[in-house]
């Protein structure tokens, strides 16, 4: 199974549904084909939310699964605050906002060679004149 009928089975869920209920309906008919009564095809089956359930699982990529629930989970719980909303979103653009200041400042001050022709060639000069006295 590739990756795109996975993909499109997590966020369209309702047709494979629809295949594994099948499938395990023509598992049942098989067994009461060969002379079993429903009820006893059913217990030699096994238990069919189980099934239906373990086979879903195989069938799809779970954590994204997961990930598409606990975000619908997480956006219908903040519609509940829109206030937390806003200060989540403020206080997350000041973040991005000072380290990019930050970053900027950091950048020209130090990372980038200074403006001139040969910056290696550039000393320090520590000397005192006569006149300037220690005190």
């Amino acid at each position: 199974m590739g990756l795109w009928s996975r993909l499109r089975r997590t966020f369209r869920p309702g047709s494979h549904n629809a295949e594994i209920r099948e499938e395990l309906e023509f598992h049942l008919q098989m067994d009461m084909a060969a002379g079993r009564d429903a009820r006893e095809a059913r217990i030699r089956l096994g238990g069919l939310t189980r099934i239906e359930e373990e086979t879903r699982a195989m069938g799809i990529v779970e954590w994204l699964d997961s990930v598409v629930r606990d975000a619908a989970y997480g956006f219908r719980q903040l519609r509940k605050a829109p206030a937390l909303v806003l200060a989540v979103v403020l206080s997350l653009a000041l973040g991005v906002g000072a380290n990019t200041a930050i970053f900027n400042l950091v950048d020209v001050a130090i990372l980038r060679p200074l403006p001139v022709k040969d910056p290696d060639s550039l000393r320090i000069v520590n000397g005192q004149t006569p006149s300037f006295r220690k005190g």
